[in-house]
C-alpha cells in the first residue's frame, strides 16, 4: 500500500483492493472498479485480493481519461457510462459510498449548508467541503478526477447547481 496517509484504514484496503491505476503515485478506480467494490458483497470483512496488476498512467494517458471523461458520460449512471475510462479517487469512493447511504433530503440540507453565498450551487472549492464533509477526510488533491471535471470542468471553473446534485445523487442511488 503506498498511499501513506490511509494505509492502515480498511476502507482504503477494500479501495486499493479494486483500484486499477496509479497516476503520480495516487491510486485511482476506474468506474467498473467503483461499482464492483460497491456489489462486492463477499468481502464485508476483510478486503479482497489483488487480482489484477495496478496500471501506471503516464501524464497523456491520464489527461486522456478526464478529456473522454465528459464525452462519455449518460444521464442514468455516471459510473455504468464511464466504464474502465473514470479517474475516482479515495477520498471520492468514500463521499461516493458516503451518499449511497444517506437520504437525499440530508444530502441537499448540508448542500445548503456549504453554499456559503446561498447562491443554490458548489465552486469547485465549496464542493471540496462538501466532500471533505462526507467522507472525513482532506477531498483537495493535486490531481483531476472525473468527477471533478464532470462537475467543474478541466479548470475547474464550472459550478454545481443543487439541481445537478440531485440528478447525481438520484443516478447513484438507483
Amino acid at each position: 500500500l503506498e498511499d501513506i496517509r490511509y494505509s492502515n484504514s480498511k476502507l482504503f484496503n477494500h479501495f486499493y483492493s479494486f483500484a486499477s491505476y496509479k497516476y503520480d503515485n495516487e491510486l485511482f478506480m476506474s468506474g467498473d472498479d467503483f461499482l464492483k467494490a460497491v456489489l462486492d458483497k463477499e468481502h464485508h470483512e476483510i478486503s479482497p485480493e489483488r487480482t489484477s496488476p495496478i496500471v501506471e498512467l503516464s501524464e497523456a494517458d491520464h489527461m486522456m481519461i478526464l478529456e473522454e471523461a465528459p464525452l462519455r458520460i449518460k444521464k442514468a449512471s455516471i459510473f455504468t457510462s464511464l466504464g474502465s475510462q473514470a479517474l475516482i479517487s479515495f477520498p471520492e469512493y468514500l463521499f461516493l459510498v458516503s451518499i449511497m447511504s444517506h437520504p437525499k433530503s440530508h444530502l441537499l440540507k448540508i448542500f445548503h449548508m456549504i453554499d456559503a453565498d446561498g447562491n443554490r450551487v458548489l465552486d469547485k472549492d465549496e464542493f471540496e467541503l462538501l466532500g471533505m464533509f462526507f467522507s472525513g477526510v482532506q477531498f483537495s488533491s493535486p490531481h483531476n478526477t472525473s468527477l471533478k471535471v464532470h462537475f467543474f470542468k478541466e479548470d475547474g471553473t464550472g459550478i454545481l447547481s443543487a439541481k445537478a446534485f440531485v440528478h447525481f445523487i438520484d443516478s447513484l442511488q438507483s
